[in-house]
């Protein structure tokens, strides 16, 4: 059973990549480190700490998937955190996967860091050059002036991207509530505790909203064959209509017949009785 903090949690519909932006974003990548990043976030659903934590031992590509471990944070003790998870690996990304690690040579990481090859890729390494690269591919978008209210930056006023590195994450749990429909589902996948969490994409789901308000406004769909056979049973019923109308006429020929003869013999039977 997955837990949950109940319905009632307010959380903010995430934005997401159109399919232009994503070419736009994957294009624009020089360094395959950065593209193989962001691969793993958009068709895995990894968080930043996760990409940079991922061991090689980790992904079994002859069965299309990965481990994520600890995916949240260090911290075991707590309920809902450190848990582990196996997510499967799209068939299309497994040769690219496949690729890279030929291409780094092998190794402890799946991402090592720059100037150490047997340790980790730092999670800000990642968002500071996915910022900057937003910029280069002219998809950085500004929101409004954001408060803060913490620390000692108290009061001042700071602005974020519409987009950052954690959105390619929001894309995946959008695209998978869309195809499979299957919250729970969902929530297994990208590692949330609380069911809440998972539940934004059903509102992001702009495809799986058209498709039922579709489906309640859809017109009766008829096939070929349906509409021969209700062709047939159309004229089958035309003609008993025809029939019946035909007997009807009969029946009332005949009982004025019979009206008209009782009417000329009427006479005679009184002129007998006289």
């Amino acid at each position: 059973m997955i837990p949950h903090r109940g319905f009632g949690r307010r959380n903010k519909i995430p934005d997401i990549f159109n399919k232009r932006q994503l070419i736009q974003l994957f294009e624009g990548f020089e360094n395959p480190k950065w593209a193989m990043a962001s691969l793993l976030a958009l068709y895995c659903g990894l968080r930043e700490s996760e990409v940079c934590n991922l061991k090689l031992y980790d992904i079994d590509l002859d069965k299309g998937k990965l481990k994520v471990v600890d995916g949240k944070n260090t911290n075991r003790t707590r309920d809902g955190y450190g848990k582990d998870r196996i997510v499967p690996i799209p068939q299309n990304i497994i040769p690219i996967i496949r690729d890279w690690i030929d291409f780094i040579g092998g190794g402890t990481y799946f991402l090592p860091a720059i100037n150490a090859p047997d340790k980790p890729m730092h999670p800000h390494t990642i968002s500071n050059f996915f910022n900057r690269h937003m910029h280069k591919v002219n998809l950085a978008e500004v929101r409004k002036a954001k408060e803060i209210t913490k620390g000692k930056m108290k009061g001042f006023m700071r602005k974020t991207l519409k987009y950052t590195f954690h959105t390619l994450r929001h894309c995946y749990g959008t695209q998978m509530y869309e195809q499979t429909g299957d919250i729970f589902l969902v929530c297994e996948l990208m590692g949330h505790a609380d069911i809440s969490t998972t539940m934004v994409y059903m509102h992001t789901s702009h495809k799986r909203k058209s498709e039922r308000v579709n489906q309640a406004f859809k017109p009766v769909q008829i096939s070929n064959k349906q509409l021969q056979d209700l062709k047939r049973e159309d004229v089958m019923l035309m003609a008993e209509q025809n029939r019946a109308k035909e007997l009807a006429l009969r029946e009332k020929e005949i009982e004025l017949k019979r009206a008209e003869l009782m009417q000329s013999m009427q006479p005679q039977i009184i002129t007998r009785t006289t």
